[in-house]
């Protein structure tokens, strides 16, 4: 069944790409009665699986995060902290340094970019 609809997705994306605005009715008739032959043979427990999941990839969305990291001097007053509203956070290492048995890295994320997906990356 997939293997049908990425064909026939194919054919429009390069009929697309050549300026072609008239659709070929007779391949468009052949997909669709493929793509029926190929529901007709599904169970109803998978379609609607099938489409539950499809419903739910058009609600994520393409998310990108800015992430920085600094390493903070004097460890012995650094504590680990989570990030909040408010400010970034602390995370303690370990080190393998002689000098020093750990050190604190200060981190902070943000999220910069969160769009839907749209439905024709699905």
């Amino acid at each position: 069944f997939l293997d049908e609809v990425h064909r026939c997705h194919a054919y429009f994306r390069e009929k697309e790409r050549d300026g072609c605005i008239e659709s070929d009715r007779v391949f468009i008739n052949e997909c669709y009665e493929r793509c029926n032959e190929c529901l007709d043979q599904i169970s109803k427990d998978a379609c609607i699986y099938l489409l539950k999941n499809w419903l739910l990839s058009l609600a994520l969305c393409d998310i990108s995060f800015f992430v920085t990291f600094r390493l903070i001097s004097g460890v012995h007053t650094a504590s680990e902290e989570m990030q909040n509203d408010d400010h970034g956070g602390v995370v303690l290492c370990a080190s393998k340094n002689a000098t020093f048995s750990e050190y604190a890295v200060f981190y902070e994320m943000k999220v910069v970019d969160c769009d839907p997906k749209p439905a024709k990356k699905l």
